[in-house]
Order: structure tokens, then C-alpha cells, then sequence
């Protein structure tokens, strides 16, 4: 039982005793003569118990109060406490979401960096693996290349396929290219009973090959090409000269040389010239001649065009089209590494005695012993210039372009010959 209904129930029996005093016993007496009553005991009693009867009510009033008090302190105590657990439990919350996604970001960071280094790992692993597999194969290939050289050195020369390529962009290579095929045409259709006016070849050789290497010839001089093959210099004849070996030992020969040329020497027991020249007689014997093939730009003197000249040298024209300095060295399958083609061109005399390529009287036209070989450019309009030579049918070699040089040719006593010559030199890739 609380204290405030001790005190009320106190309260009431006090009210009661109050009410049975009251009720048993006379409380006051009149006084003779004055108008105020006078308490007897009895009354004297219950003016007591209803002056504790009063305090017990005023003390169970304050009591009340009290406990509404301490229960409203109570209640903000517990609601202070509640919202400040509440609190509490939020900042936990945030502060473990916190962590956790501190630790979830760097489990995943950590993860990610253990498959990214496992990935790294293995992918220098398998480019180890690639590197070792491609190191041992580079090796098998080199020391396969190496026995193919030594194989190939001493293999005779059999066969031939040779391939030149360039793309160029002038008008006046592609104007002259273009009249030349004209006049391809109009010798095919003027066949009557099987035979052309002109022979296939030579009407090729004079519009399409001839204006061709006219132009490689001039394009680096500093003039402006002349691409028309009717120089005023000995009627545009054309040399071109390719040494198969390193040491210069076999020249392989085509072009076209008219008869006001004259050579260095004219001995008496003359050789036949080179089966890929065309001569007054016409070509010599030989089962091929080098073929121009042209994909002329669609839109006209504007565009890029692309030329190229092909000869496949079977065993019999092969052995017709090379001249050697030493005949008893017999030209061999090994290419050179640095391929050369020299053009002679607008020629009064030829470095060279009659009809044989192999030992130039000018010294210096394939080493340079000199300053009379200047290196030149052949400008933006000539691009993609490269020969590919095959051997045998089987071995195949890629020439790209290097240098061009124009040279002044010499002979022994440092005379100049009067012959124009530009050095077209290409690399192996």
C-alpha cells in the first residue's frame, strides 16, 4: 500500500471518529450572559481530530502532488532516456553502416585487387608463355633461315620472277600511260591474219615499259619527268641494270637501246644482248618479255594511279637476260641484301662493252668512290615504291625503298661519260 492512500484512508477514519464524537458526546456548553459557546472536552477532541482530519487531507493532497510530479519527472526521465537510446541505437546504426561499408568497400577493393593481380599474373604468365613460345620459335625460324641461306647459297639460279610497284600521282605519268594504252588498243584491233602491225611486245615495250622507267629515271633529277620516251639525247633509250648477287657478279638487263648509241669498246666476237631488250630485230631469244600492268585512276589526271612491272625468267630466258663478270661463277639462289636498279638513260655512249652489262668502265656506278653520286628526292607524287624477287618458285624477298641518287658517271681517269644514270636502292624486310 503507497503512502497517499495510507493518508486517505487515514483521512476518512478520522472524518468517521470525527463524526462519532459529534454524535456521542456534547462538544460546547452556553456561557450565561455572552453570546459565544464554550467547548467542552469533547469538543475541544473533535476540534482536534478535525484539525488532523484537515492535515491529513492537505498532506494527502500534497502527496498527490507530489507523485504527479515525480511521475511527470519520471516520465521525462523515461522519455530523456528512451529518445537518447534512441539516439544511441541511430549512431550505431550509422556508425555500423559506416563500417560496414568501409569493410564491404574494401573486401571488394581487396578482391578486386586480388583478381586484378591474379589477372595481371597470369596474363604475364601467358605473355611469358607467348614470349618464350615466339623467342623459341624466332629461334627455329632464324636458325631455319640461316640453313635456308647456307642451303640457298649454293643452289644455282634457275628461275626468276621479278615485280616492281609503285603508286604515283602525276598528271603527266598518267596522261602518257594512258595514250599508251590507246595505242595498245589500236594495235590489237589492226591484227589481220593473226599478225598486229606492230608485234605485241614491242608496241608494249615502247608505250607502256619505256615511258614508264623514263619517268623513274627523271622523276628525281630536279626537271620535269619526261614520261613520252623520245628524248632529243639518243631517242630515249632506256638501260636498266639489276645485280643479283652482293659482289655484282651477275646483271640481269632489260630496256631498249636504238642504234645511234654507241659503247665504250665494240670487240669483234660480239655477245648477244640481254633477251629483254627489244633491238631493231626485235626481242632476242627468250620466252618472256617484262609486262606493264596499270590501274589508272578512275578520276582522271587527279588521282593516285598504280603501275607495276612483272617478268617471271623461266630457266631458258633466265640464263638469255644475265651477263657475268666472271663466267665461271655460276649465279646462285642467294639474293642480295640490298637490292640496287640502275636506269642509264638519254645515253650517247654506254659504260660498257657491246652487249654485255657485267663490267661497267664507269667506276663508280655501283660503289661509291666518290662525290659524283647525289642523293635525291623523288617527292609526295612517286609513294609505295617496292620489289619483290622470287627465286626458284620458292623463296620469296620484299625490297622496299630506301635512297635514290643520281650519279655522275666516271671512268678511271675521271672522265664523264655522257650518259644520264639514277641508283634506285631498296632493303630486304
Amino acid at each position: 500500500m503507497d503512502l497517499l492512500t495510507s493518508i486517505t484512508i487515514l483521512g476518512a477514519l478520522i472524518t468517521f471518529i470525527s463524526g462519532i464524537v459529534s454524535q456521542v458526546a456534547k462538544t460546547s456548553i452556553e456561557v450565561k450572559d455572552q453570546t459565544v459557546k464554550q467547548l467542552t472536552p469533547g469538543g475541544w477532541l473533535l476540534l482536534g481530530i478535525a484539525l488532523v482530519g484537515l492535515m491529513t487531507s492537505v498532506a494527502s493532497i500534497l502527496v498527490g502532488f507530489s507523485i504527479k510530479h515525480n511521475d511527470r519527472l519520471m516520465a521525462q526521465a523515461e522519455a530523456t532516456q528512451k529518445q537518447a537510446l534512441q539516439n544511441q541505437e541511430e549512431r550505431w546504426r550509422n556508425e555500423m553502416g559506416s563500417l560496414l561499408k568501409i569493410t564491404k568497400d574494401d573486401i571488394e577493393q581487396n578482391l578486386g585487387n586480388t583478381i586484378a593481380g591474379f589477372r595481371d599474373s597470369q596474363e604475364r604468365f601467358n605473355s611469358t608463355q607467348a614470349e618464350i613460345v615466339s623467342s623459341r620459335q624466332s629461334v627455329l625460324e632464324s636458325n631455319l633461315h640461316h640453313t635456308n641461306e647456307i642451303i640457298v647459297a649454293g643452289q644455282p639460279l634457275t628461275s626468276l620472277s621479278f615485280h616492281l610497284q609503285f603508286d604515283s600521282a602525276s598528271p603527266e605519268l598518267w596522261k602518257t600511260m594512258k595514250e599508251g594504252e590507246d595505242e595498245i588498243d589500236k594495235n590489237n584491233l589492226s591484227v589481220q591474219g593473226g599478225v598486229p602491225s606492230v608485234p605485241y611486245e614491242a608496241m608494249e615495250y615502247d608505250e607502256a615499259l619505256i615511258p614508264l622507267f623514263s619517268y623513274l629515271a627523271r622523276v628525281g633529277d630536279g626537271k620535269q619527268p619526261r614520261v613520252d620516251g623520245n628524248s632529243t639525247q639518243a631517242n630515249g633509250s632506256i638501260v636498266v641494270l639489276i645485280p643479283l648477287d652482293e659482289s655484282e657478279n651477275a646483271i640481269l638487263s632489260f630496256g631498249e637501246i636504238n642504234s645511234e648509241v654507241s659503247w665504250s669498246t665494240n670487240e669483234e666476237d660480239e655477245s648477244s644482248i640481254s633477251a629483254g631488250f627489244l633491238g631493231d630485230g626485235g626481242f632476242q631469244v627468250g620466252n618472256s618479255t617484262p609486262s606493264v600492268t596499270s590501274h589508272l585512276a578512275a578520276n582522271g589526271q587527279r588521282g593516285t594511279s598504280r603501275y607495276a612491272v612483272h617478268w617471271y625468267l623461266d630457266p631458258t630466258t633466265l640464263a638469255k637476260s644475265i651477263n657475268r663478270r666472271n663466267p665461271n661463277i655460276p649465279a646462285t639462289a642467294k639474293l642480295p641484301r640490298s637490292l640496287k636498279i640502275a636506269i642509264l638513260y638519254d645515253a650517247n655512249t654506254l659504260p660498257f662493252q657491246r652487249n654485255n652489262f657485267a663490267v661497267p668502265y664507269a667506276t663508280n656506278l655501283w660503289r661509291d668512290v666518290g662525290t659524283n653520286r647525289h642523293q635525291i628526292s623523288i617527292g609526295q607524287a612517286t609513294r609505295n615504291v617496292f620489289v619483290n624477287l622470287e627465286v626458284n618458285g620458292v623463296r620469296q624477298t620484299r625490297y622496299v625503298l630506301t635512297r635514290v641518287y643520281n650519279i655522275d658517271l666516271m671512268d678511271e681517269n675521271d672522265d664523264e661519260f655522257e650518259t644520264s644514270c639514277t641508283l634506285i636502292e631498296l632493303e630486304a624486310t
